[in-house]
């Protein structure tokens, strides 16, 4: 059997020994096959197959049952060009007439695998630590049942009792069930059950239609529409994607419908909720090819201050999280947000610990533009800055916020404003305010017309700086008693 094997492929192949089983079982132990370098390319300690004769007398290859233990493949490439190190093998089973097409017709009616490993590199580039990388893959303890109901040119009918396996990036694979049903028209997918160590996602249906064209998918025609039913994840399920997710352990419970085209995603009926937040939201991304173009309806958004701030611990850097949001507190929203590639537009009403506000904001980089209108916001504890506190407005505004660096233009009316312990009023203001760690500075025009005097301030003042700066035109009708 190995000599027959040498030379089909053309490498060294090592049997230990072949027994005939009953009804057409063929059982091999101890198998070894090398790769064109001479590399150890798969061993395994036992392969049985059980084929049925009639079927192959029929030109099909049917396969009542096959089993696979221990068996461990090193696979690898040298560059991204060059040619994977078991690419012979497939040489070795095409036909040699390459004008002419396989009539593919497979069945295997149970595949059972134990205890097997798979290790793949791509050997000029270095592997990334702790992370799922598809050039460095070392997965052991794989185990599946699978069966193939009907393999063609033009379908697949595939069952997925189960699939198990870990990656050393930390990927852990509990469970994978699932039945596929596809054709040249259509795709459907039913009962998919994944679970990780304790996240659980079930899609009960899932439906695909497309067309083909010289046997070339014609994306245009491509729709698709499938539902989450109520699933649990765990993010730290999820730090071989994102490492920072490790910190995550509290469970989030998660269901939405998606549908779309390849070119599009609409994504109706979202439910988020966990110890920290609760999301009820629709959206839809177009155009990602290029520059996304994205928009979210959110009904309900409600996150509690202690789940803000974990969020920007071990997400901020990622995430670009101002510090100035984890100062809000609780928060609630609804409205809408949408983006265009990196600019990012927000309306909607928000609710905090510190006051509530209606927003309509434009974001773009580290600068922004929008109106807000308040009856009270503790504005000094946002920006930590102990001389301010609440302010009730109605403002246009524009801007940058930096680290330790915030510039703002603004227009329009402010009610009240807390300022070293004194409430002004009735505040008209058109100017640039700047704010540089702890110190301030403003620059335009400021109109107070407060119950306990009448001011009118046309320059600019700014304590940044070693020194205190000031250049104003000042008209007092009433003196201001400033604190």
């Amino acid at each position: 059997m190995s000599h027959v094997l040498v030379e089909k492929i053309g490498t060294k192949v090592n049997i230990g020994s072949i027994n005939l089983g009953f009804l057409n079982r063929v059982i091999i132990d101890d198998i070894l096959i090398y790769d064109q370098n001479g590399q150890k390319l798969l061993t395994s300690s036992r392969a049985s197959v059980k084929i049925d004769l009639i079927p192959l007398l029929e030109g099909r290859v049917s396969i009542s049952s096959a089993q696979l233990f221990g068996a461990t493949i090193k696979a690898y490439k040298l560059t991204a060009e060059s040619k994977p190190n078991y690419q012979f093998i497939l040489d070795s089973l095409a036909s040699k007439e390459s004008t002419q097409k396989n009539e593919l017709n497979f069945r295997i009616g149970s595949l059972i695998i134990r205890n097997g490993q798979l290790k793949y590199d791509q050997k000029d580039i270095k592997a990334a630590p702790n992370k799922l990388d598809l050039k460095h893959l070392n997965i052991s303890d794989i185990s599946a049942h699978i069966i193939l109901n009907e393999l063609t040119n033009d379908s697949l009918n595939l069952a997925i009792k189960k699939l198990s396996f870990k990656d050393a990036c930390g990927l852990n694979l509990v469970s994978l069930s699932l039945k596929l049903e596809a054709n040249r028209q259509q795709a459907h997918l039913r009962n998919f059950n994944l679970q990780l160590p304790e996240t659980k996602l079930y899609i009960k249906d899932g439906i695909a239609s497309y067309s083909f064209e010289s046997d070339k998918l014609q994306l245009p025609s491509l729709q698709y529409s499938l539902a989450l039913e109520p699933s649990v994840i765990r993010p730290a399920d999820l730090s071989f994607i994102i490492p920072e997710l490790r910190n995550f352990k509290n469970k989030i419970d998660l269901s939405l419908a998606v549908s779309g085209t390849s070119t599009s995603t609409r994504i109706t009926n979202l439910q988020v909720s966990g110890r920290s937040i609760y999301l009820s939201a629709n959206g839809s991304i177009s155009n990602w090819q290029s520059k996304a173009r994205w928009i979210a309806d959110i009904n309900s958004l409600t996150m509690q201050a202690d789940g803000i701030k974990f969020i920007s611990e071990n997400l901020g850097h990622r995430m670009n999280i101002p510090i100035e949001i984890t100062r809000l507190g609780n928060i609630k929203f609804k409205g809408s947000i949408g983006g265009y590639g990196k600019d990012i537009a927000l309306k909607g009403a928000l609710y905090t610990d510190n006051g509530a506000a209606k927003l309509t904001v434009g974001l773009h980089k580290n600068s922004f533009n929008g109106r807000i209108e308040t009856s009270g916001i503790n504005l000094g504890k946002i920006i930590d800055n102990a001389q301010l506190g609440i302010i009730a407005a109605k403002l246009d505004a524009s801007g940058k916020a930096e680290i330790g660096n915030l510039k703002i233009k603004a227009n329009g009316k402010i009610d009240r404003l807390d300022y070293n312990q004194y409430s002004y009023h009735n505040i008209n203001i058109n100017g640039v305010i700047q704010k540089q760690n702890k110190q301030m500075s403003f620059n335009g025009k400021l109109n107070i017309n407060d119950p306990n005097g009448k001011l009118q301030l046309n320059g600019d003042f700014s304590n940044i700086g070693r020194y205190p700066k000031m250049n104003l035109t000042a008209s007092i009708v009433k003196r201001l008693r400033f604190h």
